[in-house]
């Protein structure tokens, strides 16, 4: 009864903070022209909600954007905020003293948003272009002059990379999904049969997400996830041989590869490097999914020789997931 006391407290820690654990990302498209930078700005309005829930995002987003040309600070104005399906969005302007020949941003409005919250920033310049990412404690520097700012495609793999791994290892949906799937005892050969079918299948559906080929609404995919999940709890008190598991992780695969597009389509990526970040988003997830369970699983393996884990602890965590996602798909539902 203890076991299954604690492994409750901790379902309802789990669930009841999983969203606060988002990884977030946000998009600015900023154009400098003279003594001014103009800029359209994409946020996902799940974070902008739960940082803000009394309103205002918008103007708390431009006064937590800090610019400076020339040691001199530049005076942000909104224009306009507006809703873009799950995402909102703003555009503003930063009026600075001078021409602006180089210029510095800081971003304190990411200490408020989201943890690990990046922040991509597309700079122009006339025909001069240049991407960089801004993080919690980000200065970000750019110039007009073409020998500092070169027109040149960058490549942010390691941040996109970087966001991947951030967004399994926070993301506790799909963590406890493929968790679940370990709880009933398998040989090798059947574990790795069940991540590539996994890894397959949510690939695709995350390329044709993100590439905006075809993409269920979130509100059918979170709540199919949740149900995954419960799903697995259940059948784990059912399956005696995880032989045809894979079977179940490539259909649900499918759904959660939507829910990982999530975290980008909100915002948008951008349109001349969607492979690149794509390719460094999913790497990063599946880094950050094997990395984990090289961790968890041994310990499993050695834990399952226990009779008492497996008579007490793995019903116990079963029933967790259950709870887990039966509360998950209730408040993706109804609240």
């Amino acid at each position: 009864m203890k076991t299954f006391l604690s492994v409750a407290a901790c379902t309802l820690l789990i669930a009841g903070s999983a969203h606060a654990h988002r990884v977030g990302l946000s998009i600015g498209n900023y154009t400098i022209s003279g003594d001014t930078i103009s800029a359209e700005l994409s946020f996902k309005k799940k974070e902008t909600d739960a940082a803000f829930p009394d309103g205002g995002w918008s103007k708390a987003i431009m006064a937590g954007i800090l610019v400076t040309s020339g040691g001199k600070p530049c005076e942000p104005t909104l224009h306009d905020d507006r809703a873009r399906g799950h995402g909102e969005g703003l555009r503003g302007s930063f009026k600075c003293a001078a021409p602006i020949e180089e210029l510095e941003m800081t971003f304190p409005i990411i200490e408020q948003l989201a943890t690990g919250h990046r922040h991509v920033v597309h700079m122009h310049a006339g025909d001069l272009a240049q991407r960089k990412i801004a993080q919690k404690g980000s200065t970000l520097k750019f110039s007009v002059d073409p020998d500092a700012m070169a027109d040149e495609e960058i490549s942010p793999f390691a941040d996109f990379f970087i966001i991947g791994i951030e967004h399994i290892a926070l993301g506790f949906d799909h963590l406890i999904f493929l968790l679940a799937l370990f709880l009933v005892a398998g040989s090798v050969r059947a574990y790795v049969l069940m991540i590539t079918a996994f890894t397959l299948a949510h690939s695709v559906t995350l390329a044709l997400a993100v590439m905006e080929i075809y993409a269920p609404s979130g509100e059918f995919v979170e709540p199919v996830i949740a149900l995954s999940i419960a799903w697995v709890g259940v059948e784990n008190f059912i399956v005696k041989s995880v032989d045809k598991r894979w079977i179940l992780t490539l259909c649900f695969g499918l759904i959660h590869g939507f829910g990982f597009a999530g975290a980008l389509g909100d915002v948008g990526l951008p349109p001349d490097n969607i492979p690149m970040s794509l390719l460094a988003f999913n790497l990063g997830v599946e880094a950050g999914q094997l990395a984990i369970l090289a961790i968890v699983l041994p310990a499993l393996i050695t834990a399952r020789k226990e009779p008492w884990f497996n008579a007490r602890v793995v019903p116990a965590l079963n029933v967790a997931v259950i709870l887990i996602g039966s509360y998950w798909f209730i408040e993706r539902v109804f609240l």
